[in-house]
């Protein structure tokens, strides 16, 4: 189908760009605040505390806005950031973390759902969302690898700050692109609501926004359950986010080549990526059951360090650990496009990410105060069950999904 695979490409080369640059933000964000002398760690957490209130927020006007307007107040956002970054001020990098809250929910709401959206405007099947799902994230570590390189091109060039710059240009870039997309909404056809003659009611107010995302997860287990378990796994992937340095350290007699282990995660993210689309088709229980597994593995994982610490061990179950999230990009999107519902889609997405990022600082903190091999261990430990309550999660999603089918199929037989 020509007018898809457009379609794909139009949308995959501005989602990837734009993960080129924010991948690039990571690559020197740490030695870049440790040069200018701040507290790093309070800048982190006031991210994620960013992400978590405000955030929240603002995620659920994306749906009421427009998602493509979202996508280039998140450009805009960014390209600000990338900008006060060059202000070796506290107070001033403060105010670009509490924006980096913004931004990051903008980023994981507004596109996904503007493409979600556009798919079924334009009439394509829902079975080819999954292959959209699947090249955005072995993309994404294909891009995230190269981002490795184009970081130390430009730090060598321009220090630390060089990063940031390119990834205002690639920014830049992508707003223009972004400029080319139609506009959606939170509304049956897509339209905005303030000029559809059909709709009496005015768009929701922020109230009324909050008010309709928690009565959808109150009234719909299905809902609940596939929010909370993401964002019990993802909660836990971001806390090991800040561990696997220290972790790896600890472990090493030797340097650490914390470019080359960061592209091994990438590579083995982007297999996970690719796996997804391979095992999907024949997998038990189709992306729900694959989800599960997905849990599974990842806690495995991280109950290997507490076990076994040392180097090679501790290396292949963080491996093993960006392979599931590789899989888990892919498999995620695509459970959420399935339950949550088009017109609402941001909203309950960012209703969600206040749990997700209250366990990031909860994480966070304790790798912090983890100063020996026992305390990693314990944090390893916490890690390992949050998802397996993500695990569990899951399971009672594919007990009600299934008790829906099963109902009516039995009714049926009866008559």
């Amino acid at each position: 189908m020509k007018s898809f695979r457009l379609f794909q490409v139009q949308y995959l080369t501005v989602y990837l760009i734009i993960m080129l640059a924010d991948w690039l933000q990571g690559t020197n964000m740490y030695t870049l605040y440790s040069s200018y002398g701040v507290d790093v760690g309070t800048l982190f957490l006031t991210g994620f505390l960013s992400s978590a209130v405000f955030g929240t927020v603002l995620g659920m006007y994306v749906d009421t806005w427009g998602r493509k307007l979202g996508c280039i107040v998140f450009c805009l956002l960014e390209i600000l950031i990338n900008l006060m970054e060059h202000i070796p001020s506290m107070p001033c990098l403060l105010v670009g973390r509490v924006l980096g809250g913004l931004s990051t929910s903008l980023l994981f709401t507004a596109f996904e759902s503007w493409m979600v959206a556009e798919h079924r405007k334009r009439g394509y099947p829902e079975s080819l969302l999954s292959s959209t799902f699947s090249i955005s994230s072995w993309g994404n570590g294909f891009v995230a690898i190269l981002a490795g390189f184009l970081a130390q091109f430009s730090a060598d060039v321009s220090g630390d700050i060089g990063p940031f710059q390119l990834a205002i240009a690639l920014t830049v870039l992508s707003l223009v692109l972004i400029l080319f997309w139609n506009e959606n909404y939170g509304t049956a056809d897509g339209t905005d609501p303030s000029k559809n003659d059909n709709n009496a009611s005015p768009p929701q107010s922020l109230l009324e926004t909050v008010s309709t995302g928690l009565r959808l997860v109150r009234e719909s287990p299905v809902i609940l359950f596939l929010g909370l378990s993401q964002a019990f796994f993802e909660g836990a992937v971001y806390s090991f986010v800040f561990m696997w340095v220290p972790s790896l350290l600890s472990v090493n007699t030797g340097s650490l080549p914390t470019g080359l282990v960061f592209s091994a995660f990438m590579l083995a993210m982007t297999a996970g990526g690719m796996l997804f689309g391979l095992l999907l088709p024949v997998f038990p229980g189709d992306a729900e059951g694959l989800c599960g597994a997905v849990y599974l593995l990842a806690a495995a994982s991280m109950l290997v360090p507490v076990f076994f610490f040392d180097f090679w061990s501790v290396l292949v179950s963080f491996l093993v650990l960006e392979a599931m999230v590789g899989m888990f990009n892919s498999c995620g999107a695509t459970l959420r496009s399935r339950y949550y519902p088009e017109s609402m889609q941001s909203s309950i997405m960012s209703v969600f990410r206040l749990p997700l990022n209250l366990l990031v600082v909860i994480g966070t903190k304790m790798t912090n105060n983890a100063s020996d091999k026992s305390a990693l261990q314990v944090v390893f430990a916490v890690l390992a069950s949050m998802h397996l309550v993500a695990a569990l999660l899951q399971g009672l999603l594919l007990m009600t999904v299934r008790q829906r089918i099963d109902v009516p199929s039995k009714l049926n037989k009866i008559e």
